[in-house]
């Protein structure tokens, strides 16, 4: 390790590594000053040798605009979050989904510089390219970088090789092209460099240095900065009595067989000017996160830089990955949300609910005791993605487009996750499949995404993983999501799982293989083993005081008389959900309380909002909880809700006992079974007909073309997902953004009124 920056030049302070310790209990609190502020970075160019840095020029946005052309829908905002307010300074918002350019006028020299920074607000994950622009046309060879939500602003580094433009030409303009998924972005202003390199060989990285996104290893996903020995990140802050500086960080597992026989560490140094105690601090680097807590008692009031770097022992270049660098305020008060998600659990699978089946769910048992429970609640989809796309984000598969386990979420659309971060909390996920990953969107704002590469895993994994994450934030206020995976078939509980009615352990020659009445068993069995799962992980540290909900992506068909085995339906089984929501402060008299009332999970996320604190929150959705305790509806209400069936290959809507169920041709080309017919029309009277034995629409024709009308104009209706540019911004900030709303691609084709098919002949008045 280089001595020189261990010396005595400065005074060495020990940095006060302090061990995560349990704080008491959540007690009710104004939660929006809690959890970790994020610091803003700039990189910084390392001198090499005889090498170094060289800014030549910044380009500021001026208020009128100047030099920078916008292609697409955008305006003009005060500056970005932590950049001094300047009349003469101002930013860019880039509004709405969709691909947008941006064009900054030259004349440009690229003889002059090898290095572009973007200063970004990003919100969204996806790719930004950089072009040299000709008269007419790009010149030279593109370079695109990939840039990940971070809750600051951030600069993104395009590093220029010397292909970028024909050397010796002027180059007219600098566009950058951002791809439809990265929605809503602030642009703050352009820097142009000029790096001397020497000509060293450099390891691979997982990204490029300097560079912030989600770095996934082995199945965790977390949001990083890459260093390296020639780059550095530095920021500038002012702590406040009891705050921390708190950040991880790792070698990067693609440079390890370059740098795993040399010692690396990472190079902390905070400084205040005038002030003569400095801490500086090298950490080794090893191929595991490592987690550190620096204690910033010394500076509390005074205006800090810090800087981190990479020093390796002897010569040759490492890389590093710096997760989460923010400031902790710990408090006393250090709140959880907890959602949980158990794929294919059916709604009448709880204990003491309406159709309630023989189940031993003493976890669940202790959760509805504790609060409230709805015993007719619905998903808007069959499939896992699109069902919890729409819980995430409080908005329809209609829509956000999502209707299968293999679409992307718009990059405009702002998840639950994300709302909790705006919020200064912390955010961490462990799922059990494959289909709930980052590609899909599922992991959109969460500091840590845990999920299997491929295929399913086992929920105890699930859960392990899940605990290891939640080590690292015991100071801070969280949002956790889990995700269970075991009542989906196949159905292989564990045997002590697997009981009958009269609560024993059945023979195997007590059932023909292959019934249906195995079959049930057996996924009984999984519910049981859900449940046995649970009640460890509910029963231990902040849980026990944890705003917590328990809800279900879709139920489950166990051969229901009139699905025929077609798992694509939308009939009540499939729809029907377990929902439990429980909070510390709970009224008595609300306490074990079973609700009547039809509710969606779609609302599931604005309500653990309002539970937490967040009142001024704009995230779609309704208060299933009605805002205040002792207020909740309990009688039935005539609600309508809607459902979108996998891939478009059904349409439902439900209101009160009444259920229609629209087929249609299938959106995405292939199918999953076979249709009963495109347009074909079912309606079932829940209360009379739990099990939607029984097929209506002969009988209720009427009904039936009122709510098949009501539901093809639903499907008509223009998709309209919110595009507020204000969702660059954390809250409070972003003054004269306009609101924006786009039109989306319709997700799945009802009947036009010309179709002359039997089904819409009958249909007609």
């Amino acid at each position: 390790m280089d001595s020189r920056l261990l010396g005595a030049a400065s005074l060495l302070l020990t940095a006060t590594l302090c061990a995560c310790t349990p704080r008491a209990p959540w007690e009710k609190a104004d939660y929006s000053s809690l959890g970790l502020r994020q610091l803003e970075l700039k990189p910084i160019e390392l001198s090499t040798g005889d090498g170094g840095l060289h800014v030549l020029r910044t380009i500021a946005i001026p208020p009128d605009r100047g030099g920078w052309e916008v292609s697409g829908k955008s305006t003009l905002i005060e500056g970005l979050p932590g950049q001094s307010p300047d009349s003469h300074r101002v930013a860019i918002a880039l509004l709405g989904p969709g691909e947008k350019a941006v064009k900054v006028m030259g004349p440009f020299e690229p003889d002059q510089f090898n290095q572009v920074n973007l200063l970004a607000m990003v919100r969204g994950e996806g790719t930004i390219t950089l072009e040299a622009m000709g008269e007419s046309r790009p010149v030279g060879v593109p370079v695109s970088v990939r840039a990940s939500a971070w809750s600051s602003p951030q600069y993104i580094v395009f590093e220029l090789p010397e292909s970028f433009a024909p050397r010796g030409e002027t180059v007219r303009a600098l566009r950058f092209l951002v791809d439809g998924e990265l929605g809503p972005m602030g642009i703050g202003e352009l820097e142009l460099h000029q790096v001397e390199r020497n000509p060293v060989s450099v390891p691979p990285s997982s990204m490029p240095a300097n560079t912030h996104g989600a770095v996934t290893i082995e199945g965790s996903t977390r949001r990083a900065w890459s260093l390296s020995t020639d780059h550095s990140l530095a920021g500038e802050f002012i702590p406040m009595s009891g705050e921390f500086l708190k950040f991880s960080a790792r070698l990067d597992p693609s440079s390890l067989p370059a740098t795993v026989a040399q010692e690396v560490a990472l190079f902390l140094r905070i400084q205040s000017s005038g002030y003569l105690r400095i801490i500086e601090r090298a950490l080794p680097l090893t191929d595991t996160w490592q987690r550190y807590e620096v204690s910033l008692d010394d500076y509390v009031g005074r205006q800090c830089k810090v800087s981190f770097s990479v020093q390796i022992d002897g010569s040759g270049h490492a890389f590093a990955l710096l997760e989460s660098p923010g400031i902790l305020q710990p408090k006393i008060e250090q709140p959880t949300v907890l959602l949980i998600t158990s794929s294919a659990h059916r709604g009448d699978h709880l204990p003491f609910v309406a159709g309630a089946r023989e189940v031993h769910s003493p976890a669940l048992e202790d959760l509805m005791a504790r609060g409230v429970t709805f015993e007719n609640a619905y998903s808007s989809s069959d499939a896992t993605l699109p069902a919890h796309n729409a819980l995430f984000t409080g908005l329809h598969p209609r829509d956000t487009g999502v209707i299968s386990n293999d679409h992307v979420m718009g990059g405009s659309v702002v998840t639950l996750a994300q709302e909790f971060q705006k919020m200064g909390w912390r955010t961490v996920a462990s799922t059990s499949s494959a289909a709930l990953s980052e590609s899909g969107g599922a992991a959109r704002g969460f500091d840590r995404f845990n999920a299997p590469v491929e295929g399913e895993r086992s929920g105890d994994l699930t859960i392990d993983s899940l605990r290891d994450d939640l080590k690292d934030f015991i100071h801070e206020p969280l949002f956790v999501w889990l995700h269970l995976n075991e009542a989906q078939r196949p159905y292989e509980p564990p045997r002590r799982y697997v009981k009958d009615a009269a609560g024993k352990r059945p023979l195997a020659t007590d059932y023909e293989p292959g019934s249906m009445e195995l079959l049930r068993l057996l996924y009984r069995g999984e519910v049981n083993h859900v449940d046995a799962l649970l009640k460890p992980f509910l029963s231990a540290g902040r849980m026990n005081t944890a705003i917590i909900a328990f809800t279900s992506d879709r139920g489950e068909d166990l051969d229901e008389p009139g699905l025929g085995g077609n798992r694509s339906s939308l009939g009540h089984a499939m729809l029907h959900v377990p929902l439990i929501i429980t909070w510390p402060d709970a009224a008595p008299e609300l306490q074990g309380l079973l609700i009547s009332a039809r509710a969606g999970t779609i609302d599931l996320g604005k309500t653990l909002l309002l539970l937490a604190g967040s009142e001024a929150s704009t995230f779609p959705g309704d208060d299933l909880l009605r805002g205040s305790a002792g207020l909740i509806e309990q009688d039935p209400v005539e609600r309508t809700t809607y459902a979108i069936a996998h891939d478009g290959q059904a349409a439902s809507i439900t209101r009160g006992n009444l259920h229609l169920i629209l087929h249609l041709p299938q959106a995405s080309g292939h199918e999953l079974n076979a249709s009963p017919g495109p347009h074909r029309v079912e309606l079932h009277d829940l209360q009379a007909r739990p099990g939607s034995e029984q097929d209506l629409q002969a009988e209720e024709l009427q009904l039936t073309r009122q709510l098949r009308n009501e539901l093809i104009a639903w499907l008509r209706t223009a998709p309209r997902v919110s595009a507020d540019p204000e969702s660059i911004m954390p809250p409070g900030q972003g003054k004269g953004l306009e609101h924006a709303q786009e039109s989306l691609p319709p997700v799945a084709q009802p009947p036009e009124d010309s179709c002359d098919c039997s089904w819409c002949t009958q249909m007609k008045d």
